[in-house]
């Protein structure tokens, strides 16, 4: 019995301290979620450092194997700690994002961006060594073969255009300075040598400065050309990657190849500059071709031709081609 009363008490006391909401030495529950632990401190979220942006940017690939730069354009990431000018060129490095399969990397494997410093309108990039190996694909002895003779330095000219053409787009920035980290005891300077092109430099002579060069560029004026070019030279692999497809009129390429094989090529021809619609998705042009046996000041014919812009490259229809040759498909 005398258990039970004490019992009893006990829980009446207990309920007692609940209801009044005392607390021990002033500490409540609240407490214990603001209050770091001892040696501890508060975490560093909140420091703008640590605090990421999102960014939509231009980045620039080479379009297939073909020797042209065409645009990405994506959002990267970055934190308040890192400069935009790496972050831009972090990206680029690490290569096209995979969801435009037209789009293939440019650096050696391993490359990255050591640092990036900008003096006026002029942006210096430090490299790492890897920017000077071979590629992987590439034989010892590329001199030897024609395709690679030609390959080998058009492939590390818009190596280096990718870097221009990237910083250019979204900094205001008009040339950039590439350097090269040294990992050897001979001092000298860290700038880019010229033989990195593979144009038989000394390798004394030394890199100067770079500017965008817009003739590497995929842009409208570009494709038209190089679509009539590709024509020209019946290159019908190629031709047929700018052959439009959203409106339906892209043939499969056996049924392709038999059209444009039955086509005048041109020999000779010349291209307005282009208009945009409103949208930018549609391109208008007046083209002059001329054939076997005229010339472009004595003969030929005027055309009015429109190209569309199919996920982000410049693109023709098979009959816009078949209508400037007048022939009917």
């Amino acid at each position: 019995m005398r258990h039970r009363r004490f019992f009893l008490i006990l829980c009446f006391l207990l309920f007692c301290f609940l209801l009044t909401g005392c607390t021990v030495s002033g500490f409540t529950p609240r407490d214990a979620l603001s209050t770091p632990l001892a040696g501890s401190s508060v975490p560093a979220a909140a420091d703008s450092l640590y605090r990421v942006q999102a960014e939509p940017v231009a980045l620039y690939f080479r379009y297939y194997d073909e020797p042209y730069l065409a645009c990405e354009w994506r959002t990267i990431s970055r934190t308040q700690s890192q400069s935009y000018e790496q972050a831009l060129l972090d990206a680029l490095v690490a290569g096209p994002s995979g969801s435009i399969p037209e789009l293939t990397p440019l650096f050696p494997p391993g490359t990255r961006v050591l640092s990036t410093t900008v003096n006026g309108h002029m942006l210096y990039v430090t490299l790492s060594r890897e920017i000077m190996d071979t590629y992987m694909d590439e034989p010892a002895d590329w001199q030897e073969y024609d395709a690679w003779f030609r390959e080998s330095p058009l492939r590390r000219r818009l190596c280096m255009q990718s870097i221009v053409a990237t910083i250019t787009e979204n900094c205001d920035i008009d040339q950039v300075q590439i350097l090269v980290e040294q990992t050897d005891s001979i001092s000298g300077s860290l700038r880019l040598r010229q033989n990195y092109f593979l144009d038989d430099s000394e390798d004394s002579v030394l890199a100067g400065p770079m500017v965008r060069d817009s003739s590497l560029l995929l842009g409208v004026d570009n494709s038209i050309s190089y679509i009539l070019q590709l024509f020209s030279e019946h290159n019908w692999a190629s031709l047929y990657r700018f052959l439009a497809s959203s409106d339906g009129q892209r043939p499969e390429y056996e049924e392709a190849v038999r059209r444009l094989e039955a086509l005048p090529s041109p020999v000779q021809f010349s291209v307005s500059p282009a208009t945009l619609s409103l949208d930018g998705q549609r391109a208008t042009l007046q083209v002059h071709t001329a054939a076997a046996g005229s010339s472009l000041s004595s003969g030929g014919r005027d055309r009015i031709i429109h190209l569309n812009r199919e996920n982000g490259f410049w693109r023709i229809a098979l009959a816009q081609l078949e209508h400037l040759m007048e022939v009917s498909p």
